[in-house]
């Protein structure tokens, strides 16, 4: 093989020498300009004004501006890409780019105005790549035509968004007063706002459906929500989309040209021009018209709801109370006091971001225009969704534009196929076809070059230099499986299949390399697991999965991927010491007998949780020093224990539940689900305490001085025997804040170990769950199913975390 273990560089001066060999051989025609560029170019730079060479340029230039006129918009990309890459290494190359792109804009808007009237998509593509190279007021107007909704409109005026079919409804401009009105007698803090003034925007009639969502997840700009499924059922298009988080909801409003409203703007469209509704539909709860909890005559829905199920509201907008709560762009603020009076969305400080409207989970009053709550940006449900807002079309920058028509209208053509309706000698076809494969080889582009590859060898099997190729792809492959890269390799190994399906040669081909690949994987998996990286190892097995396999020695290396119970390694920006708590399924909730449990320790049940690795230790006031240092973490609320050099080995104290998440992200690990952390307090026991049912003295700090339980504050992390996991202080020293809200029991709680973070029913204030008591909770409460609560923006002096890690 030509290239195998050549260096980058070498291997560059290969491919290109292959490619121009290639070009060399090729007959010399008329038409043949493309093969003969390189070397006029290359004359150009030695004799500037060679009449031939000049002729090769003109003629090439002439090729692009003749595909554009003829609508072969990804051909005419393609020998764009082509000309530049030659032409900009003349002196003049800049002035002659500049020179073929104001042809070339030309061009493709005449060729867009004659396509208007029949095919309007192929003339916004046109028009798209004509500002791709010049911004002229001409092509900049007929595209904000296209995709931004119209000036001047009415109030109530509707409007169809172009990427996913979106209907919106303009709200005017107003001034009026954020959060509850007059006479809200369930007005809570947090509720009440200052006068802002909102400027006119357009609001989606409906949630973002499923129907829209698919076309974002199809473009490969969204991922897919929570219930994949729902994205295909045909029977669900239109659902509002749930399961999304606010980045999710986010990437889709830049895909479609819009974006998330302001809590204002969400207020001001729930409203309308009413100054007394303390619901969209009016003031009484009685009046319901939304789909909230529970069923009811005028609410039938003992769930998610079709989105328009229930009458509109002002200028026709649905379901802004009920059915899903919607995501805002602000962060979440307990006092809307200080919001900004402009109605753009309150950005600074805060945490997490805001929701409003209420939900099918959530009673009436929480549809209450006023109603507020918030969730972190990861957070996903099934009661939760999102709307989108656009601005007018004075307010889009150029930028946007122009960023919106190219996702509007993107190039047609398969990847490998660009060139198939060009008017190109075959010489000319061959060296761009394999220019542009050359390329995504030099830059390791191996998911795209590869069926290209593939596909251009069944036209012609005969060909050395892409079966080098090939054989440089299959090489860079196995370098993709050394890294890990999961991703590629699935997207490389996927688009091989597709291009070679059908060509016995080349399926098996593919065959025998896969078992190769498979074979190669086995055998690293072994090694790493026997080394006891079984992070590595993991990856590895993922990449295992991307092959199909399903064999029993599969099945054997994954049960190994998994390390013991209790094995311990550092990790975490932090450094610290962590054990590993295996996956499992356990009893979670209160033990058996034990008359001494709370309510909400109830009822038991049985909950199936995946490894994770969990600080050994509380994180110490040494370790969130260097996290404060780092500028990602706060000090604590009061500080005297944290700069005290004698305590630095104590846990710290004094930290919110927003803290503790900050120390967490800030180390690259997460705060443990509240099943993870009692399966890892429980050590593998089912008993009250990690070492049996009866409290034995001086294994834990509680309030009780006793023994080796000789402190009467706080002690070093560690002082204390370990689990049967390696895990120290699981209870007494400080509580522990965990991941999830909590819940007055364990009804509905999730069997599969997630943080139970979604709520249902009446409104109740958000807490977090605190695990583990503390040197100040009695002997008598300190067991592994002892629960907590506690607001997550309020300290205590004996509350602090742990962190957990994935494996």
């Amino acid at each position: 093989m030509l290239f195998t273990g050549a260096p980058r560089d070498h291997r560059l001066r290969l491919l290109l020498a292959a490619v121009g060999a290639l070009a060399a051989l090729a007959p010399a025609t008329a038409l043949a300009t493309w093969s003969a560029l390189p070397d006029a170019v290359a004359t150009l730079q030695r004799n500037p004004g060679d009449p031939a060479a000049e002729e090769v340029v003109a003629a090439a230039e002439a090729s692009v501006l003749a595909e554009a006129s003829a609508g072969h918009l990804a051909a005419t990309a393609t020998l764009m890409d082509a000309y530049e890459a030659l032409v900009q290494r003349l002196d003049d190359g800049e002035d002659r780019m500049s020179r073929l792109r104001s042809r070339l804009g030309r061009a493709l808007v005449e060729y867009g105005d004659a396509q208007l009237t029949a095919d309007a998509n192929a003339a916004g593509a046109a028009w798209a790549m004509a500002a791709h190279h010049e911004r002229t007021d001409a092509v900049m107007a007929r595209l904000g035509r296209q995709l931004l909704p119209p000036s001047g409109a009415e109030p109530g005026a509707v409007w169809t968004a172009p990427l996913d079919g979106a209907e919106l409804v303009f709200v005017p401009d107003a001034q009026f007063v954020a959060g509850c009105v007059w006479g809200d007698n369930d007005c809570r803090d947090g509720e009440k706002g200052p006068e802002v003034r909102v400027a006119g925007f357009w609001v989606d009639r409906v949630e973002v459906t499923n129907r829209q969502y698919r076309r974002c997840v199809d473009a490969g700009s969204c991922s897919p929500p929570a219930d994949s499924a729902a994205l295909t059922d045909p029977a669900r298009a239109t659902e509002p989309v749930v399961g999304v988080s606010w980045q999710q909801a986010a990437a889709f409003s830049s895909w479609a040209g819009r974006r998330l409203p302001s809590e204002a703007e969400w207020q001001r469209a729930g409203r309308d021009d009413s100054v007394d509704g303390r619901f969209p539909w009016g003031r009484s709860r009685g009046q319901a018209t939304a789909n909230v909890y529970e069923t009811s005559p005028t609410d039938p829905f003992p769930g998610l709801a079709p989105a328009a199920s229930f009458p509109a509201t002002g200028w026709g907008i649905f379901d802004v109370g009920g059915n899903v709560w919607e995501w805002c762009a602000d962060r979440y603020h307990r006092d809307l006091a200080a919001m900004p009076r402009d109605g753009r969305p309150w950005l600074a400080g805060g945490w997490g971001r805001a929701l409003r409207g209420g939900s099918w989970r959530r009673t009436v009053d929480l549809a209450r225009i006023a109603s507020r709550c918030w969730q972190d940006e990861d957070y996903a449900a099934d009661d939760v969704g999102f709307r989108c807002v656009a601005d007018p079309p004075e307010r889009v920058t150029a930028e946007q534009l122009v960023q919106l028509a190219l996702r509007a209208f993107p190039l047609r053509g398969a990847p490998g196929m660009e060139l198939e309706e060009a008017g190109l000698s075959g010489p000319d076809r061959r060296y761009l076809e394999r220019r542009a494969v050359t390329w995504l080889v030099v830059e390791a582009r191996v998911s795209e070059a590869l069926p290209r590859v593939v596909a251009m060898l069944r036209q012609d099997p005969g060909d050395r230099v892409l079966a080098d190729l090939l054989d440089q792809l299959e090489n860079e492959l196995h370098a993709e499986v050394n890294r890990g890269d999961v991703l590629t390799v699935r997207a490389a190994i996927t688009g091989y299949r597709s291009a070679a399906a059908g060509d016995r040669r080349l399926s098996g081909r593919l065959a025998t390399y896969e078992q190769g690949l498979l074979e190669e994987m086995q055998a690293a998996a072994r090694s790493l697991v026997g080394r006891g990286e079984f992070n590595l190892a993991g990856s590895t097995f993922d990449l295992m999965r991307t092959l199909g396999p399903d064999s029993p020695a599969f099945r054997e290396l994954t049960r190994l991927a998994e390390p013991p119970p209790g094995m311990r390694r550092i990790s975490g920006r932090d450094g610290k010491l962590m054990a590993w708590v295996p996956s499992g399924t356990y009893r979670m909730g209160a033990s058996p007998d034990d008359g001494a449990s709370a309510y909400d320790e109830h009822p038991a049940h049985s909950v199936s949780v995946s490894g994770c690795w969990l600080d050994a230790t509380e994180v110490t006031n040494a370790e969130y020093r260097r996290c404060v240092e780092d500028d990602a973490c706060t000090p604590p609320q009061r500080a005297a224990a944290f700069e005290d050099p004698e305590l630095a080995d104590h846990p710290v104290l004094w930290v919110t539940w927003f803290q503790a998440s900050s120390y967490a992200r800030w180390a690259g690990k997460r705060l443990p689900t509240e099943a993870e952390w009692e399966r890892a307090a429980r050590g593998g026991t089912t008993t009250r305490h990690p070492w049996g049912d009866l409290w034995q003295p001086g294994l834990a700090n509680a309030i009780e001085s006793v023994g080796d339980d000789r402190f009467v504050d706080s002690a070093p992390v560690g002082s204390f025997p370990a689990n049967a996991w390696g895990l120290h202080d699981m209870l007494g020293n400080a509580s522990e804040w965990v991941a999830d809200h909590y819940h007055r029991n364990y009804w509905d709680a999730p069997s599969d170990g997630r943080a139970w973070n979604q709520l249902t029913g009446e409104w109740v204030e958000e807490q977090r769950v605190v695990r583990g008591g503390s040197y100040v909770t009695p002997a008598s409460r300190l067991r592994v199913s002892f629960r907590e609560q506690r607001r997550p923006d309020v300290a205590s002096r004996a509350t602090g975390f742990r962190c957990a890690a994935d494996k």
